[in-house]
């Protein structure tokens, strides 16, 4: 997924993966909220993923645009600090 170019990105994506992952307890965190980490964290740190659609998405990690977009809206959801971001959001997707 990483590019060599892009080795700085893979290894903040780890860095910040692990902190998170041990921050609860090795192994406290659901397969649910493993998900959810690893979503964001490509979002955040792999170029394009973000601006992939559901599918493009669902096709590189291997799984089904349906759990894609649950995932992408939750994390969405968690990162909103207002409704008012959640109502834009909604609005655009519309």
């Amino acid at each position: 997924m990483f590019d060599h170019e892009k080795a700085d990105d893979a290894a903040s994506f780890a860095r910040e993966f692990l902190s998170k992952y041990t921050a609860v307890g090795f192994g406290a965190l659901s397969k649910r909220e493993v998900d959810l980490l690893l979503i964001q964290l490509l979002q955040k740190h792999l170029p394009g993923f973000q601006d992939k659609t559901d599918f493009d998405a669902a096709l590189v990690l291997r799984t089904t645009k349906r759990k894609i977009r649950g995932l992408r809206d939750e994390v969405s959801f968690r990162e909103a600090n207002d409704e008012s971001l959640l109502n834009s959001r909604l609005r655009n997707e519309l």
